[in-house]
């Protein structure tokens, strides 16, 4: 249940509550899940996201959580959350790489994928138990409270190298057989999603230092059609992403984006867009190539995108 108030939206979320989803699926979550929940609001910068398609603008972000008990004896989340505000562009777009001094010293740290970070939901039960036995590196549990939400697979990579350049492209940076790995293990998963005819999404999220003044992270987009290759649509995307970990370890290392909370990149026809990006004024700035080219969430959900905000809020 969400309420909205003078421009604060109040939602109840998840809860120790057995519910059953139109499928027949039935979803709870631990007490101490709703705690974990409550404080990763409270400690960090948690956007609200249009039914968890992340590569879109979120429209507010989480500022406060709590964990209380119901009337009938189950524990229930409450969020508490502020609408952004959101600027188009006037003028050209912003070149981002320009920020990158030439003067760089070379890179002497190897990246790394941490994690990938998914919803088991997305498969059935024993596909997945499978998938986990043999993953390549860490998989790491999200819950996300919908029927079927998008199918994505979210490679974490901390940004452990500050304001250097990488001379090669960054599959090479990364490794290119455990890259390789990753994206065969992502491909062999996906033949057992449920709904198989929705698209897909690949994230590369670069994740800043926890003591990061912003706690920022820069995610790259790369959606991918159903009935494409994963592997051979989503290397070249890794392997051109060089600038954009090079352009997280600059903002790690002396802000060069300024009070970052958020950027996003998507990947199109072989290149790299910046698409828009959120600082802690709570403004989400979008591009001009974004205007023109936002990804259909049809694409990923199987249905229509359902309205934002009410349409009392949202005038």
């Amino acid at each position: 249940m969400v309420e909205w108030r003078e421009g604060e939206v109040v939602a109840k979320g998840m809860s120790t509550r057995p519910a059953r989803m139109s499928n027949g699926e039935m979803v709870r979550f631990t007490r101490s899940a709703l705690d974990g929940m409550a404080e990763q609001v409270q400690c960090g910068f948690i956007p609200i996201v249009i039914e968890h398609l992340c590569l879109l603008p979120p429209c507010g972000r989480w500022h406060s959580a709590k964990v209380v008990a119901a009337d009938d004896g189950a524990d229930e989340l409450i969020l508490y959350g502020r609408l952004f505000r959101t600027l188009h562009p006037v003028g050209a777009d912003p070149d981002l790489w320009t920020l990158l001094r030439d003067d760089r010293p070379v890179a002497d740290t190897c990246p790394s994928i941490a994690t990938i970070n998914l919803e088991p939901r997305n498969f059935g039960q024993r596909a997945f138990a499978v998938a986990q036995d043999n993953a390549p590196v860490e998989i790491q549990e999200v819950a996300r409270w919908s029927e079927l939400p998008p199918l994505e697979w979210i490679l974490v990579i901390p940004v452990i190298w500050g304001a250097t350049k990488f001379l090669g492209g960054f599959l090479e940076e990364l490794g290119k057989e455990s890259a390789l790995a990753a994206m065969d293990w992502i491909a062999a998963l996906a033949t057992h999603a449920k709904d198989p005819d929705r698209d897909r999404i690949i994230t590369f999220q670069f994740t800043l230092p926890s003591e990061s003044p912003t706690g920022a992270r820069i995610d790259g987009f790369v959606p991918i059609n159903a009935s494409a290759d994963i592997t051979r649509e989503a290397l070249p995307a890794l392997d051109g992403a060089t600038r954009i970990a090079e352009l997280a370890g600059a903002q790690a290392e002396s802000l060069v984006m300024g009070d970052l909370r958020q950027a996003a990149f998507i990947w199109r026809e072989g290149e790299w867009h910046l698409a828009w990006w959120v600082g802690s004024d709570d403004t989400v700035r979008t591009t001009n190539w974004f205007l023109a080219n936002e990804p259909d969430p049809a694409r990923f959900l199987g249905r229509p995108l359902l309205p934002k905000v009410p349409p009392e809020v949202a005038s």
